[in-house]
């Protein structure tokens, strides 16, 4: 796995606060299962205790806003990871329905889904974090400084096209987006940066997780968005 942040104890400790900084009462932290693992209290904190080591998927989620994700690198040290999620409220003019999926109803069995993926080691894993560090243009930029076997061609205007060279016949990766398979020709670099949680990277179908369930045989490239679910 790629360095994503530098590795703390187990205590991961924060705030869950409104696009305009008000903390939020009551809101859920999910970390890799369906049932909520804390709840902010009074002043929009939280704080918790984990048992898992390595990269660690946490969300927040409060009836009415959307859910929000992040990645953090778990150490067996001291110290304590400080996380800070910003939710959006959401209004549907009263459909439930739209309010509970925009409410991150099945945030709990995404968090799971990312963290069994995670868990695997068989990829590399870049997240909002680095992304910010090396201040990439372009999401093919993270591939070509840290997944051996795959190369970028780029165009004039500097966009790439990732292609899988450890194959025969050299074949482009799978890109899935929010769980969603790209299969009309998109490119990895029509995503702004600025957008993404985290990308994944497996560069063959030995290594994808069957869980994925698409054709991976080129490999895959799995991507969460900061607005997707």
């Amino acid at each position: 796995m790629s360095a994503v942040h530098p590795a703390h104890g187990r205590e991961i400790r924060g705030t869950v606060t409104d696009d305009v900084g008000a903390p939020i009462v009551g809101a859920e932290l999910f970390a890799g299962r369906s049932t909520p693992v804390a709840h902010t209290d009074a002043s929009g904190t939280f704080a918790l205790r984990t048992g898992q080591l390595g990269l660690v998927v946490l969300a927040a989620r409060q009836l009415g806003y959307r859910p929000a994700m992040d990645v953090v690198r778990v150490g067996a040290g001291g110290g304590a990871t400080e996380l800070a999620f910003v939710l959006s409220p959401v209004d549907f003019r009263g459909d439930s329905a739209q309010w509970a999926r925009a409410s991150g109803s099945l945030i709990g069995t995404e968090v799971a889904a990312m963290q069994g993926r995670f868990s695997s080691g068989a990829g590399s894993v870049f997240t909002w974090r680095e992304i910010e560090a090396r201040q990439v243009q372009f999401l093919s930029q993270l591939l070509e400084a840290g997944v051996p076997g795959l190369s970028v061609r780029r165009t004039r205007t500097g966009a790439g096209r990732v292609t899988n060279t450890r194959l025969a016949a050299p074949c482009q990766p799978l890109i899935v987006v929010d769980g969603v398979a790209w299969r009309n020709g998109g490119n990895l670099d029509d995503l702004q940066p600025q957008i993404v949680q985290t990308v994944e990277v497996y560069r063959g179908g030995s290594t994808a997780p069957m869980k994925l369930g698409f054709d991976t045989a080129c490999g895959a490239i799995v991507i969460t968005t900061r607005t997707g679910r």
